[in-house]
């Protein structure tokens, strides 16, 4: 992260892809990429600040420039194969978690089914994209694993706030794996699931 000032207030914002969390990603991939206050708030973390004329007219320019590398890494990530790759770990509340084989068989069957869920409902939309829906499906594939409490679906839901930290790179990674899980959903006549997620824009059309 970068420390920079604003009106003579510390900040700190993303230099790079590996600071941008899977929920802040979903929010930047949500702001029309010509709004540049609503890039400029997202850079911020969505801390107010007041719009004076003078000397911080350039300093948001400053900000901007500087936090544009980051949103460029963004962009080349989500238009490349590497983000079907399958990662070798995760972290999760400041923890390592290795992504090892047979790891579905020690996960919760209702994940399953809560993802099933989702990709029924984007198959249903004209450009499928259920890219906004992969902290909610990392929540109920990882809770138990992590946490080592007993899995109820309420629990998973709550637990969407802990992965909205993941790192993006990851999350997306992983959460791409899991919706790969359920490509016999697709009739024959659709592009496959690898595909379509192998052309999900960073921001939806």
């Amino acid at each position: 992260m970068l420390k920079v000032k604003l009106q003579g207030q510390p900040y700190s914002i993303p230099s790079s892809i590996d600071d941008v969390s899977i929920g802040r990603f979903i929010a930047l991939r949500n702001i029309d990429p010509n709004n540049h206050l609503a890039i400029l708030h997202w850079a911020l973390n969505d801390t107010p600040f007041i719009r004076e004329e003078g000397h911080v007219e350039q300093e948001l320019a400053n900000i901007f420039a500087l936090v544009q590398p980051a949103i460029n890494e963004i962009y080349a990530f989500m238009n490349n194969k590497e983000k079907n790759d399958v990662p070798k770990t995760i972290e999760v509340l400041g923890s390592m978690v290795k992504i090892k084989g047979g790891l579905l068989n020690e996960l919760p069957y209702w994940a399953y089914v809560v993802t099933k869920s989702i990709v029924i409902k984007a198959v249903g939309n004209e450009q499928f994209d259920p890219t906004d829906d992969i902290p909610r499906v990392l929540a109920h594939y990882l809770y138990k694993y992590v946490t080592n409490n007993d899995y109820t679906e309420a629990r998973a839901e709550e637990f969407i706030d802990v992965v909205n930290d993941i790192p993006m790179k990851q999350a997306i990674q992983l959460g791409n794996f899991f919706l790969r899980k359920h490509q016999g959903l697709f009739p024959s006549n659709k592009s496959s699931l690898r595909q379509m997620l192998s052309q999900t824009i960073l921001r939806r059309a």
